[in-house]
């Protein structure tokens, strides 16, 4: 049985039990309540006898009417209660009759007696009610000990049907006690047990253990919970791989996570056709050298190239002929310039290099002769030479500028200042810088 069928069970069986206790608690009310209204009846019922035995008294002593007419009251009202009052057993219904009987022999003496108080009155001649008074007197103490007798009647009565009220709920409280607390027991045990085989399967598991499962026998919401553990248990083991294998996949990982982050790094820093630098990662380095070189006093040298005929070549022969041009280009700039140097494509059709440390202006001249001669040679595409020709402008740091911005504007000046003396040639604003010669 599922914990939830047993909790309900346990709930249904509490009110059931609840409902039987207040049965049995309102059955005692009632039967007190019976039980004193009865007796209150014939203590009513003893007070009246006994005010019939003091009327009977001043009857004796008066002889007059009022003593009659009272006495009359009392009877009356004695019988009304007999009416009133139900036997619960033969006896005490033999016991109200019986009083009821006395009741109306009283009412007939005292008829008898009301007569010789009207003949004396007529006669003159006082007639005696002595006889009368003694049966009365008789009768009245006779009522007295029947109602005595009702009294301890009904009092026993009471204990009794008292006692077996009490024995009842007691064997009642007792019984459902013991069957909720034997229930809640059960289930506790119940509970228990599952959970003790749960927590014996965790402990399995902390310990590495893939392998065992939870075994359960009852058919509750812990099942399901060992059920759903022995899966997991079943899919670690099917998912988890040694340590040692682990640790080597995880080092391979992290070497492949490094090897990537170098490569897009380079890719975020290079051009994807030359393999010289992006225009962003050129501004980042020679603002950092701009600072070097100022810290350490040195002379730099900032080309600005342009390649004369790229236009025409890719209109010609198409962009795939363009894109071997420039990367001719930059392979002849590498191998003309030293490896501190640094290129990059500016865009298009545009180079920029920077020299650092350049020397004087007739050491950069020398460079810059060097690399038109090597960038004005053809360019072999599907077996046919294609032709250019490259303009260079040249700025000097510090002499021109303080920083790429000025050196980049006076570098491109010059450069349309070399391209409109046509061919391959160069321009500089200054001539002289008296600096160390420029060493490959």
């Amino acid at each position: 049985m599922r914990l939830s069928h047993r909790l309900k069970l346990f709930t249904l069986l509490s009110i059931a039990f609840l409902a039987v206790m207040t049965v049995a608690l309102l059955k005692h009310q009632t039967t007190q309540d019976h039980t004193y209204h009865k007796l209150n009846s014939i203590m009513s019922l003893q007070l009246n006898i006994d005010k019939l035995q003091s009327n009977l008294w001043l009857l004796q002593e008066y002889g007059d009417h009022q003593a009659i007419e009272s006495t009359f009251n009392v009877q009356q009202r004695i019988e009304k209660e007999l009416e009133e009052i139900s036997p619960h057993d033969q006896q005490q219904r033999l016991l109200i009759i019986n009083l009821s009987n006395m009741n109306k022999t009283i009412d007939t003496l005292l008829t008898l007696s009301q007569d010789n108080l009207a003949k004396s009155e007529i006669t003159g001649v006082m007639s005696t009610n002595g006889m009368l008074i003694a049966r009365l007197n008789t009768t009245i103490q006779a009522m007295g000990e029947d109602i005595a007798r009702l009294q301890q009647i009904e009092i026993r009565y009471a204990e009794q049907l008292q006692e077996q009220l009490l024995y009842l709920t007691g064997i009642t409280l007792i019984i459902g006690a013991l069957s909720m607390s034997l229930f809640a027991f059960l289930t506790m045990r119940h509970f228990k047990s599952s959970l003790n085989v749960l927590n014996q399967g965790i402990s399995e598991l902390a310990q590495g253990d893939l392998h065992s499962k939870v075994p359960l026998k009852y058919q509750d919401e812990i099942t399901q919970i060992a059920d759903q553990f022995n899966e997991m248990k079943q899919k670690l083991k099917a998912t988890t791989i040694s340590r040692n294998a682990l640790e080597d996949e995880v080092k391979s990982q992290t070497q492949l996570l490094i090897t990537q982050q170098e490569e897009l790094q380079y890719l975020a820093d290079h051009d994807d056709l030359t393999n010289t630098f992006s225009r962003a990662a050129f501004n980042r380095y020679i603002s950092l050298a701009i600072a070097r070189c100022e810290r350490e006093e040195q002379q730099a040298c900032l080309l600005f190239i342009d390649l004369d005929k790229f236009k025409a070549i890719n209109d010609i022969h198409g962009h795939s002929a363009g894109d071997k041009v420039l990367c001719e280009t930059a392979i002849r700039l590498q191998q003309v310039l030293r490896k501190s140097d640094v290129i990059c494509r500016q865009g298009g059709d545009e180079f920029v290099v920077w020299l650092e440390p350049c020397g004087t202006v007739q050491d950069v001249t020398k460079l810059i002769q060097k690399l038109l001669e090597q960038l004005s040679q053809p360019v072999e595409y599907e077996q046919q030479p294609l032709p250019i020709s490259v303009s260079i402008g040249v700025s000097y740091y510090p002499q021109e500028g303080q920083n790429l911005e000025q050196l980049l504007k006076i570098a491109d000046d010059n450069m349309y200042m070399a391209k409109s003396q046509k061919g391959a040639s160069f321009y500089s604003s200054l001539s002289f810088i008296n600096k160390p010669k420029y060493k490959q």
